[in-house]
């Protein structure tokens, strides 16, 4: 990084964390988004201040990362036994004002001119972030957006205190639809970085997750229509399986576990079926069962809310 960026810098990470309702997958696993495992040994807080890290190669001391939550679902960080000091969690000071309120509620010390980047906390962002803050910095933007290639946001975003000042000081206003917006009628530099490699996925149902911990392992995408069904599930697979599992989850070693995420403290039974389910922190999958489609959470087994409304809808 140049002396200019140093310079310049990222004065805070803001992870968005908050919401009005809890992400699907938060509920049923009865954890924060956050502080689910998206690798053996990585949850997505630890790859985001991973990936944030990046950004302070060249500096004495990282810049602190915000963690911004609501009062919807399990509140972030709570399991944690170590927290890096440089990382907050902060409960947002007041409900209903939207990812913009929020952030300009939290910001309000910072000087005009100084730099934040912004992200959705619900995604597993896998993108180079020096070359967005060279971008910024280049073109002296008031706001960048992180783009895909055909100009879809990604959910990042670097900007200049100074935009928050569009945000009123009491309601709602959302920061991709409004305030990007509201900047572009007030004439401030907004600009879109349209990344060549990297992508970045929601992490907030469970397909959405598992399709996250499947390009966090260098896996491709499933192929529609080609995952198994229940009956036949076998190791045997015409695509490339995936098992994410923990090192202290306990696994059977005759269970079946494809396309599933099967988290620490875990236990798996012996001759039991997992496929395409989420196993969370502390579960326990019985012996002999078959868990497809699902989450199981310290309550048991949770289905979709999707699938749920479906099986009602036909009467099941």
């Amino acid at each position: 990084m140049s002396a200019s960026h140093q310079s310049r810098g990222v004065k805070a990470h803001i992870l968005l964390a908050g919401g009005l309702r809890a992400p699907q997958l938060a509920s049923a696993a009865e954890r924060s988004i956050l502080d689910l495992f998206i690798t053996s040994n990585t949850t997505v807080l630890d790859h985001w201040i991973e990936k944030l890290a990046s950004l302070d190669a060249q500096s004495d001391e990282p810049a602190p990362v915000r963690v911004l939550y609501g009062d919807a679902g399990p509140t972030p960080g709570a399991d944690r036994e170590a927290i890096p000091k440089h990382v907050s969690f902060e409960k947002e000071a007041s409900g209903y004002r939207g990812p913009a309120g929020a952030l300009k509620d939290a910001c309000s010390e910072y000087s005009p001119d100084d730099t934040l980047l912004v992200a959705d906390a619900g995604r597993f962002l896998d993108a180079n972030l020096t070359r967005v803050l060279e971008t910024h910095d280049a073109r002296s933007a008031d706001i960048t957006v992180l783009c895909d290639a055909v100009d879809q946001p990604l959910g990042l975003y670097l900007m200049k205190c100074k935009v928050l000042e569009l945000v009123p000081k009491a309601g709602f206003m959302d920061l991709k639809e409004q305030l990007l917006n509201k900047a572009i009628e007030s004439g401030m530099g907004v600009w879109a970085h349209r990344a060549k490699t990297g992508q970045s996925l929601s992490v907030r149902t469970r397909i959405n997750f598992l399709e996250a911990a499947r390009a966090a392992a260098g896996l491709p995408p499933i192929v529609p229509g080609a995952a198994p069904v229940l009956n036949g599930v076998t190791k045997r697979d015409h695509r490339t399986p995936m098992q994410v599992i923990s090192r202290s989850a306990a696994v059977a070693g005759d269970a079946v576990i494809l396309d599933s995420v099967v988290m620490p403290g875990a236990t798996v039974g012996s001759g039991a079926v997992i496929a395409r389910s989420i196993v969370s922190p502390g579960a326990r999958v019985e012996a002999g069962a078959q868990v497809v489609d699902a989450v199981v959470g310290p309550r048991g087994v949770r289905l979709d809310e999707f699938e749920t409304a479906g099986r009602r809808r036909m009467g099941r």
